[in-house]
């Protein structure tokens, strides 16, 4: 599978009911997301056999669409599970890429810590994503990231950024000026009324704004 480090990068909560969330990220599929991440939000109690079942049905929706699967730290996971890659929150001690046999994509959460860009770029990990942009109730967690710290971030490697964190159709309009490849979503699709128009427009704002 081709992977597109671009565009539409959508963020998917595994707290809904599983019916629930797969018929969404299959609306969200058909118009124009480039890349799903299964978020570190499970519900309380899940065993680890019912997160194996909620990542094997989803990753059987996004291989029909040709598109990557992601799933949010749960590295522990690895040998019971498909997907194409892990999106981490922090780089474990010992973290190697060349200890997996698969050969996964591994994207970093960042923030305004310039270090935490050199260690991706020493632990070759394959993209970027900041968080939060804009203040967010799905990243609460996140401090605001600045637009100089996305420049002086760009000025040391060449990866592909994301940006997330209260990106809606109107905080969108402010990106214009970040040297970024896509954006990362969640409530703003997840959440919608109307998820088909809603990825769309979110598809083709990208398209006019990177």
């Amino acid at each position: 599978m081709e992977l597109n480090l671009a565009g539409l990068y959508l963020v998917v909560d595994p707290a809904l009911p599983l019916e629930e969330l797969l018929d969404k990220v299959e609306i969200a599929l058909e118009n124009g997301v480039n890349l799903v991440q299964i978020w570190n939000n499970w519900p309380t109690g899940i065993s680890i056999e019912e997160k194996v079942v909620l990542v094997a049905r989803l990753y059987e929706l996004t291989s029909n669409h040709k598109i990557p699967l992601l799933i949010n730290e749960n590295l522990e996971l690895e040998p019971f599970i498909e997907v194409d890659g892990f999106h981490l929150d922090t780089i474990p001690n010992n973290f190697n890429k060349n200890n997996f046999e698969n050969n996964y994509l591994f994207g970093l959460t960042c923030s305004n810590d310039l270090e935490v860009i050199k260690k991706a770029v020493a632990n070759n990990l394959d993209y970027i994503s900041f968080c939060a942009i804009f203040p967010s109730q799905s990243a609460i967690d996140c401090e605001l990231v600045s637009l100089e710290t996305i420049k002086n971030a760009r000025a040391i490697t060449k990866l592909p950024f994301f940006v997330s964190g209260g990106i809606n159709h109107k905080t969108i309009n402010n990106l214009k000026q970040f040297p970024i490849q896509g954006i990362a979503v969640i409530s703003g699709i997840m959440k919608a009324n109307d998820i088909a128009t809603t990825t769309k427009s979110y598809a083709l704002k990208i398209r006019t704004l990177l």
